[in-house]
């Protein structure tokens, strides 16, 4: 079984890749009030701080999220995916792609089907 990469489990490289998602999904401030907000994390469903908002635990201790929480939210405030882009790449294109180089692309914003 192949070595998983991981970078930034916790400390100081998880805080600069937090920083650096917020930063690429248009600005640290926008990402921290989304994190913030009274909602359910994105990859979990569980709830993010309840009335208190988010990034609390259930004990009530702040800051507490995770990577994949940021990395969720991020994504859904990137721009859009214009149309046009799937006329420029096919699906079995885009089936080639790495898993960074698809969350780069953007956010899918209508349905996209095959056959």
């Amino acid at each position: 079984m192949p070595k998983p990469r991981v970078d930034a489990a916790g400390g100081f490289a998880a805080l600069a890749y937090s920083l650096r998602k917020g930063r690429d999904a248009g600005g640290i401030t926008k990402l921290y009030r989304r994190l913030r907000s009274r909602n359910a994390c994105k990859t979990c469903a569980l709830g993010m701080g309840g009335q208190n908002g988010g990034m609390v635990n259930e004990e009530g201790h702040f800051p507490e999220v995770c990577k994949k929480s940021v990395q969720a939210q991020a994504g859904d405030m990137q721009q859009a995916i214009p149309e046009s882009f799937f006329r420029e790449h096919s699906v079995r294109d885009l089936e080639t792609w790495s898993p960074m180089r698809l969350e780069y692309a953007g956010r899918l914003a209508f349905p996209v089907a095959w056959s």
